[in-house]
């Protein structure tokens, strides 16, 4: 069946890239993605429409963007004005920001929401996805940073925090990126009751206020804020739906994500070498691209560790059949969902080589978690990756609890002092044949990255293995990072 123009809506606003000064002709009936040639579009309003001569034309980034599915990550290639950068971030963190936030706008409609809160550790590359978010669209953002708003002047912050929303529903559709933050955010009772500080009142109030008229007006605004600080430290009017709602977390790189980047910038060989290293110093990927840096122009070899959130990705070899090490009736706990908690009895580190192994089985990634800092964080991050979280019980009874409560995800306790609402799972119920022990051994060896050789497994399946020996061997590993057949020979005469 044949169409006329008059089957379309005329396009409100058109945004676009040109290779040449021309523009898309009236009469042009254009979509997103739509190319003459010439130049493409990037948005279009209606999304499917016929250009005319009242129709709103605006040009937009020049950034293309290409996508690879890696196993874990969504790896994400940016040509801009002839530089080129790759960025690489967990698949259902892309996948759900796209479809919440990128295809609505894209398609002319409002997103989830208008107000997006991106959070997380420094250096994970919550402002490049933000401004991704924006460019895919063909959007410049808006950049909101402190120090270009915030005024000693009377009413001048107040003015110009106006103006930019202003400016940003005069030219829709827009992103506004609101870069570090935390001063913005952060909670009002926190906040000096000094008049020099009113004005930060002033300015969350404009700010609450504009939000919740651009979510009732159903807007394509997109409004972004990027935040290190830990959620009980923002204002929770912020946290409200039609504001920002429930964070979505920018998690530290795995394994796969840090090897993908860094080969751009060391050899192959060099960046999968690293890659582990840099996971399980904790570094995040700012970090880690710095290194890399260093390392190719300066020789700098000695890796800088990280442990400022309290939470770590963990990355070590996959022993393989490490499941022969289970007994069966730990298997079916195991495999009966996502929420069983499970205490391991052991000095910590033990208990999470165990359950990274436990972890890979599962096809769940693993995080451990040692401290407090910044526990809801490594939660909800666990819960988003649909993970395995692993905690050390050396925690207060407190954090203990909100992870019981909390936490989506399967758990593993580990540590000396009990959880008394968790399965406890014995080191010796893992020791019940000569087998299961020599993988327990290797799964310890693989967390500390020792090499356990043919001749030194040899030698293990050939003695008689009792509990306490392959606990004194464990222990040796964690304690030393080491293990040779003369350790072995020494400790088998103590606990044989």
């Amino acid at each position: 069946m044949g169409w006329s123009l008059s089957d379309f809506v005329e396009c409100s606003v058109i945004v676009l890239t040109c290779g040449d000064v021309r523009k898309i002709p009236v009469g042009e009936v254009v979509e997103r993605g739509y190319s003459n040639g010439f130049c493409t579009i990037l948005f279009a309003s209606p999304p499917k429409c016929v250009v005319t001569n009242a129709t709103k034309i605006r040009y937009g980034s020049k950034c293309e963007y290409s996508e690879e599915s890696l196993t874990n990550n969504v790896l994400i290639t940016e040509r801009c004005d002839g530089s080129r950068k790759v960025y690489a971030y967990p698949k259902k963190v892309y996948e759900l920001l796209k479809k919440l936030y990128i295809l609505p706008v894209a398609e002319g409609r409002p997103p989830y929401s208008n107000g997006l809160l991106l959070a997380g550790a420094p250096g994970t590359g919550k402002t490049a996805m933000a401004k991704i978010m924006a460019r895919m669209l063909g959007i410049e953002p808006t950049m909101v940073r402190p120090d270009s708003v915030l005024s000693k002047y009377v009413g001048e912050s107040e003015k110009r925090i106006r103006n930019i929303f202003t400016e940003a529903k005069k030219n829709l559709p827009s992103v506004i990126i609101f870069d570090d933050s935390d001063v913005f955010l952060s909670a009002r009772t926190l906040a000096s009751t000094h008049t020099s500080e009113q004005y930060l009142r002033n300015i969350q109030q404009i700010i609450f206020d504009e939000m919740q008229s651009i979510s009732d007006s159903k807007l394509p605004l997109l409004i972004i804020a990027t935040t290190n600080v830990k959620t009980s430290e923002i204002d929770q009017a912020f946290l409200r739906g039609g504001r920002f709602g429930d964070p979505i977390y920018i998690p530290l790189p795995d394994e796969e994500a840090m090897f993908y980047v860094l080969k751009e910038i060391l050899s192959e060989n060099e960046a999968r070498e690293l890659s582990r290293k840099l996971v399980n110093a904790g570094l995040s990927m700012a970090d880690a691209i710095d290194y890399a840096v260093k390392k190719k122009t300066l020789g700098i070899e000695e890796i800088p560790s990280r442990s400022g959130r309290g939470y770590s990705r963990v990355s070590v070899d996959i022993v393989p059949d490490f499941e022969r090490a289970i007994p069966d009736y730990i298997k079916k706990i195991l495999k009966s969902g996502t929420l069983w908690r499970i205490y391991i009895p052991e000095i910590p580190e033990i208990g999470v080589a165990i359950g990274v192994q436990i972890a890979y089985w599962l096809r769940r990634p693993p995080i451990w978690v040692t401290d407090e800092r910044y526990l809801d964080e490594a939660v909800h991050i666990t819960n988003m990756l649909e993970g395995l979280l692993i905690a050390s019980t050396t925690m207060s009874p407190y954090s203990i609890s909100y992870i019981l409560f909390n936490a989506k995800t399967p758990v593993i306790f580990a540590g000396e002092t009990p959880v008394s609402s968790a399965y406890t799972v014995p080191l010796g119920s893992l020791m019940y044949s000569l087998e299961s022990k020599i993988l327990l051994i290797k799964a310890v060896a693989n967390f500390k990255n020792v090499k356990i050789p043919a001749s030194l497994e040899r030698k293990l399946r050939g003695m008689m293995l009792n509990e306490k020996l392959v606990e004194s061997i464990l222990h040796y590993i964690i304690s030393t990072g080491y293990i040779d057949e003369h350790v072995i020979d020494n400790l088998n005469v103590l606990y044989r």
